[in-house]
């Protein structure tokens, strides 16, 4: 689950006066928000906005800001992230799966080591990850292409081998950080509807997207945020 109470994040000043800018205004502006274990939910809004700054603050890349005025607190996968150490961020990590839009492959790796990898980093059992690994892989249509690697593969194929690495330590919780903008609008169809039967079998999934087209179209959780607060959340 994720629950967010009266969240506020403003960059470091140093960072905002490279940017132009000589204000501390904060990027997220007294965020509340709740999203339930199973949930499908899409993430949208206008560039700098503030939808990559949620995504890095769920994630525990960025830390949300301790203010005298409001009581703060966000919760993700059983995780206190206000309280939590630097030494247990990897912990979080390992609950949430994350699809990236350039999908972050490695070259030099086939498609069975770049799914694997991720859970060779947790230490998991050389059993478990032959067994899992050509499993995923199989989920994603792509059971032909285990030894080719990303080179060889199409946008959709990437995003798929993508998908099945954030699939692979069965996390609670998948993040897709615009994972159709590299691709045409057939295929990206068919990577949500990927991420929607994943959804289906209990994993929560949350999307973020400029495409209204696809919100459209599956429907489901739409959280919009307008210059750092939430615009709007509700089911359409």
């Amino acid at each position: 689950m994720i629950e967010l109470n009266h969240i506020y994040v403003t960059y470091d000043r140093r960072e905002i006066m490279r940017a132009g800018d000589n204000t501390t205004e904060p990027v997220l502006k007294d965020i509340s928000l709740k999203i339930n274990d199973g949930e499908f939910a899409f993430i949208v809004g206008e560039n700098g906005a503030g939808k990559s700054t949620l995504i890095k603050l769920l994630i525990r890349e960025v830390t949300a800001d301790r203010r005298d005025d409001v009581q703060s607190s966000i919760n993700v996968n059983g995780y206190d992230l206000m309280s939590l150490s630097e030494r247990d961020v990897p912990l979080l990590r390992r609950t949430i799966g994350f699809v990236f839009q350039d999908y972050k492959l490695i070259q030099s790796m086939n498609v069975y080591d770049n799914v694997a990898f991720s859970l060779r980093c947790t230490d998991a059992p050389n059993k478990y990850i032959r067994k899992r690994v050509p499993a995923v892989i199989g989920l994603m249509g792509l059971g032909s292409k285990i030894r080719q690697n990303p080179e060889k593969l199409s946008g959709g194929e990437r995003q798929r081998v993508a998908i099945a690495r954030a699939l692979a330590g069965n996390p609670q919780l998948i993040i897709a950080d615009e994972p159709t903008g590299n691709l045409d609008p057939r295929t990206s169809v068919e990577i949500i509807s990927l991420l929607k039967k994943i959804n289906e079998k209990g994993t929560t999934v949350v999307i973020v997207t400029h495409e209204h087209e696809l919100v459209k179209r599956f429907g489901g959780r739409l959280i919009n945020i307008k210059k750092g607060e939430i615009a709007f959340d509700g089911h359409v």
